[in-house]
């Protein structure tokens, strides 16, 4: 899903992530200036830059997902504050805040967004779908994934079907349960402590999803986002 990352983009992603682990473990307010002021450059939010970060992580890569929450030197601690940073950074992002124009409300869009920004938006959406649903599918994945990771994870799902349901997803409960393989569910499945485990995450994150579609969706108002 991703294109091949030239030299100057792989050290950009590497100095953004060195800012933010900076940020994230000493509280530098120079730091953190330093990525609101990236953000707000950035015509997608730091969008696409953020979307590579977590791939670097192992997320949507198949089998790679165990090691998403370790950095080579096995800090733990620092490589979630990346990956917090991404997944909060996506949630903010106008990515997941253009939805689709209505026919009085076209030329508006066009004007704010442009037709290209709109039609990138879109890919990077399809993306993160993609990256989402193939990263919580894996068992170890979802095993090792901080609890507030997981919430960040339901959140942007339910943005994404927020943005893209009917229209360009048009099954999202679906997609979800199955990538979970929470349709395998049964008594067997409880038998022994590892698979008890896959099915308890499986379904913590589902009702993490369904939770940020009653934020996000149907009770948005009653979200620190919108108060």
């Amino acid at each position: 899903m991703s294109q091949q990352l030239t030299p100057e983009t792989i050290h950009y992603l590497t100095q953004l992530e060195q800012t933010i682990i900076h940020a994230a473990s000493t509280g530098s307010a120079e730091s953190s200036h330093h990525l609101d002021v990236e953000r707000l450059n950035s015509h997608d939010g730091l969008g696409g830059a953020c979307l590579e970060l977590l791939r670097r992580r192992g997320w949507g890569i198949c089998g790679g997902g165990s090691n998403v929450n370790v950095d080579s030197d096995g800090n733990v601690s620092r490589q979630d504050a990346v990956t917090f940073y991404a997944l909060t950074t996506l949630q903010r992002s106008p990515v997941l805040a253009c939805l689709p124009p209505t026919a009085t409300e076209a030329a508006v869009e066009e004007r704010l967004l442009g037709v290209q920004n709109y039609e990138q938006f879109a890919s990077l959406r399809i993306q993160l779908q993609y990256l989402l649903l193939s990263t919580i599918s894996h068992a170890p994945s979802l095993l090792s994934m901080p609890s507030f990771v997981a919430t960040k994870v339901g959140v942007l799902l339910a943005l994404l079907v927020r943005e893209e349901y009917p229209t360009r997803w048009t099954s999202p409960w679906q997609d979800t349960w199955q990538s979970l393989r929470c349709q395998s569910v049964s008594k067997e499945s409880l038998l022994t402590n590892s698979s008890r485990r896959e099915t308890m995450a499986s379904l913590d994150m589902y009702l993490r999803f369904l939770d940020g579609i009653s934020d996000e969706i149907v009770y948005p108002a009653a979200t620190p986002e919108h108060d």
